[in-house]
């Protein structure tokens, strides 16, 4: 788990501005990681505050704003090739993930227009959302179910005043 976070932190271009963001993940294997489904999983509900963070995943979830508004001016020259491919794998093979992670980290779409030159240079392949017809569902006229039977039976027409006056009485 530690070597994702550190993963994510260079994808997210950790630390800002203040020092260089430390080294000592650089020589992880990054696809070993991203092949870890378990893994990968833990640390964007992390991100997302939908579960539990080991230290690394809370330090990743502390530097992660910033990193992504500093342009990861701190971060080494792999940190800034591991976020590339970090990013193009979650864009391409987990993009609800990328969605929620978008939604909470960059909810104007500051970043997204800001790094927008640089995942089309990665060449990300986004899946396509097709535009989808609304779903209506038949409805069977013939069948009434048993609560709107119900509630059929048990509605009935108020009569206002002036409507009961103008009735006459049938003898």
């Amino acid at each position: 788990m530690l070597k994702f976070v550190v993963l994510l932190s260079a994808a997210a271009c950790v630390y800002a501005a203040s020092a260089p963001y430390t080294t000592k993940y650089d020589n992880i294997n990054l696809d070993e990681i991203l092949a870890n489904d378990r893994l990968v999983s833990s640390y964007i509900k992390c991100l997302l505050d939908e579960g539990t963070c080991t230290p690394d995943g809370a330090e990743l979830k502390s530097v992660l704003p910033d990193a992504l508004k500093t342009s990861c001016t701190s971060c080494s020259e792999k940190q800034r090739s591991g976020s590339k491919r970090i990013f193009k794998f979650l864009i391409e093979k987990k993009p609800e993930e990328w969605a929620k992670l978008e939604q909470k980290y960059d909810p104007e779409g500051t970043y997204k227009t800001k790094y927008q030159a640089e995942l089309k240079a990665l060449n990300v392949n986004a899946p396509v959302e097709e535009a989808a017809a609304p779903v209506v569902a038949p409805v069977d006229t013939s069948a009434k179910s048993e609560t709107s039977a119900k509630v059929e039976a048990e509605a009935k027409p108020v009569e206002t005043k002036s409507e009961s006056e103008n009735k006459t009485p049938s003898h």
